[in-house]
């Protein structure tokens, strides 16, 4: 398989040409791969983020509700003391022993009371310092994650806007790359590079194909070792070509 000269350039000049266009493809598609990765790493510390904060959401109305029910406890205690002292202050104008011994029993059952009030607002204390405890851990796992989130946002912008950079700078070389060929080689070109992984310029080495490592025939070597037209891979159709017969180039 063959196509016809490339007009004025020459077939090696192309696949020189060509090589060149592939390596800004692939530095292009692995910069849109960092920019996607670098989102993915922002949406995984945003998803951790919301995570925790759930768990605050989930928990903060409980600890709500515990302190309610603290103040409560509080304020029923501080009321049954308050009736105690005014019963105690109202023993000292009884006249009768059958009203001191009333006052003396409301007195007695108002101290038990206040003994299950006491004890249950002990329970209560600790139970709401364990889950504003509980709450506190989450709310500084919230704020380091809120920094943390921050600074990776920080440096992720800028990551993303270097890549960004270097795609327009890698776009316009393509575009002075691709004003060079033919528009029937770039064609050809382009729908190989996205069917054949990324490559679509290979070397052949000693017969073998060194994009899909079949060996092709002698016929196709010499073909490829004339330069009269680009050669291609009979096996998977890639673009074939010399090493030794390319100039060095430098990496984009």
């Amino acid at each position: 398989m063959a196509t016809p000269k490339t007009g004025e350039l020459s077939v090696n000049e192309t696949i020189s040409l060509l090589l060149e266009l592939q390596e800004i493809n692939q530095n292009l598609d692995n910069l849109v791969e960092d920019i996607d990765k670098l989102k993915e790493e922002a949406a995984a510390e945003e998803k951790k983020y919301q995570s925790i904060k759930s768990q605050y959401d989930k928990h903060a109305p409980y600890v709500d509700k515990t302190q309610k029910e603290y103040d409560q406890l509080k304020i029923e205690l501080e009321d049954i003391r308050k009736k105690i002292i005014e019963l105690e202050e109202s023993k000292k104008k009884i006249k009768t022993i059958k009203e001191f011994k009333t006052i003396n029993k409301d007195i007695d059952l108002l101290n038990k009371k206040s003994a299950i009030r006491e004890n249950d607002l002990l329970t209560k204390a600790e139970e709401l310092e364990f889950k504003k405890g509980k709450i506190g851990k989450i709310q500084e796992k919230i704020k380091e994650t809120e920094e943390i989130i921050a600074k990776k946002k920080e440096d992720l912008d800028t990551l993303i806007r270097e890549r960004k950079d270097n795609i327009a700078k890698f776009t316009r070389e393509k575009e002075k790359l691709v004003s060079k060929l033919p528009g029937g080689v770039v064609a050809t070109f382009s729908r190989i590079y996205l069917n054949k992984f990324r490559s679509a310029v290979v070397a052949i080495e000693s017969q073998v194909c060194q994009g899909c490592y079949m060996k092709t025939p002698l016929q196709v070597e010499i073909s490829v070792k004339k330069s009269e037209t680009i050669q291609f891979c009979p096996s998977c159709s890639r673009i074939l070509y010399r090493a030794d017969d390319i100039p060095a180039r430098k990496s984009a």
